[in-house]
């Protein structure tokens, strides 16, 4: 959810400031070419996602207010067909609208790129 609040930083201290000594924190962070295709297909501009909390930024995020971080990939492949992809655009504005979904005439694969960090406060 860090990519959705207004002040992530704010967020992260807050949530390292009510952990108790030595609690940890879950948190994951899309890659900047997670679902890269569906982005390509819509023709639209992904930039944005060097801004917000992710794979790339992540670790750095969250050692301004813990003591420590582990990043783990979890990365794979999942297969859409047009029904799926224009399911996945109606859910997510940012990647425009239904009616600009192009036909899709055979499934599509798309990149699935996250990070997994376990944060902890000290002990």
């Amino acid at each position: 959810m860090l990519f959705h609040v207004p002040d992530p930083h704010g967020a992260l201290a807050e949530l390292a400031r009510v952990l108790r000594p030595g609690g940890r924190l879950v948190a994951v962070g899309n890659g900047y070419d997670h679902l890269g295709e569906l982005w390509d297909l819509m023709g639209r501009d992904r930039a944005f996602r060097l801004e917000i909390f992710g794979r790339e930024n992540g670790e750095e995020w969250l050692l301004r207010s813990f003591a420590g971080v582990e990043r783990r990939d979890a990365d794979g492949w999942v297969t859409l067909d047009e029904d799926a992809v224009r399911r996945y655009v109606a859910s997510w504005a940012d990647l425009g609208s239904l009616e600009n979904v192009p036909p899709v005439p055979e499934p599509i694969r798309v990149q699935r790129i996250c990070s997994i960090f376990v944060a902890h406060t000290a002990a």
